[in-house]
């Protein structure tokens, strides 16, 4: 879904949990991405997970779902409303 949004280049990163980064390597920039895919939703955990691993200025972004099921995001409510605001205005 990502390299069909223009991130051709995105990768798993196989060693987000010990090298850090992130689940996606080569994503958005400046975002640092946790992707879950299980049957009982940890949203608390996996955001903390997130915003524990993201370097100092990468927005923590956790995307999730579960089996057969539609992909969410979840980030910070003050990352949220600058994005609705440039979508209103394009």
């Amino acid at each position: 879904m990502i390299r069909a949004h223009g991130w051709t280049r995105c990768h798993r990163n196989f060693d987000s949990g010990s090298a850090g980064g992130g689940d996606i390597a080569r994503g958005p920039e400046g975002i640092h991405l946790e992707v879950k895919r299980h049957e009982k939703l940890s949203l608390p955990t996996w955001l903390r997970q997130a915003e524990q691993e993201a370097a100092e200025h990468d927005i923590p972004v956790v995307a999730f779902r579960q089996s057969r099921g539609q992909w969410y995001a979840c980030l910070p409510l003050d990352e949220l409303l600058p994005l609705l605001r440039m979508k209103e205005t394009a």
